[in-house]
């Protein structure tokens, strides 16, 4: 995996980033699968009260399938925006969720295994390399999904992170990568209804 932030090259800086990350206001976040018969990609951009999903998985020999819609608060309310097959957006009825204010410390509630991901005691500093690379034997898995991440980098550059890796889930090898970027100054537009 890589992570990179402005030649930053104490395992604290990473720390450091993923508490930045994980309070931020607004952000953008995705993550990429790669092997030789599939590829999946997911983006999450949030603003506040507001945020954006995408998904697209697309297998060999089978038909691409893409996700993706928008939420936003008004009031004690949740709305989901979705998109119809003739492009226009359309918008739910929503449902009260006063309690639920959304922030990116939630949608990062579904990806626990990030808090080992960013914890700096697993990394050393490569001069060499310019990054971070994960100490020897480091393995992180997702509970949820069974991802097993190995042979990890992580860049932190100029206020964003950028992470690969080696992956494998239910048998299958993988390239990973997962970036964060635009800390504070990611914008979330909802589509007009």
């Amino acid at each position: 995996m890589l992570i990179a932030c402005n030649e930053k090259t104490s395992p604290v800086d990473i720390d450091e980033f993923y508490d930045a990350f994980a309070d931020a206001e607004s952000v953008e976040f995705g993550m990429e699968l790669n092997s030789s018969n599939s590829n999946m990609v997911m983006l999450v951009k949030i603003e506040n009260d507001k945020a954006y999903y995408y998904e697209k998985s697309a297998y060999v020999g089978e038909t691409t399938e893409e996700f993706s819609n928008y939420t936003g608060y008004e009031g004690d309310y949740l709305y989901t925006y979705s998109q119809k097959n003739d492009g226009t957006w359309e918008r739910d009825y929503g449902h009260y969720a006063p309690e639920n204010n959304y922030n990116t410390e939630n949608a990062l509630g579904n990806y626990t295994f990030l808090t080992e991901l960013f914890n700096g005691k697993n990394y050393e500093y490569s001069k060499d390399y310019h990054l971070f690379l994960g100490r020897a034997n480091l393995t992180i898995t997702d509970e949820e999904s069974g991802l097993t991440l190995s042979d990890i980098e992580l860049e932190l550059k100029d206020g964003n992170c950028n992470i690969k890796s080696k992956a494998t889930m239910d048998g299958y090898s993988m390239d990973f990568k997962f970036y964060v970027k635009n800390l504070n100054s990611t914008k979330v537009d909802l589509p007009e209804i």
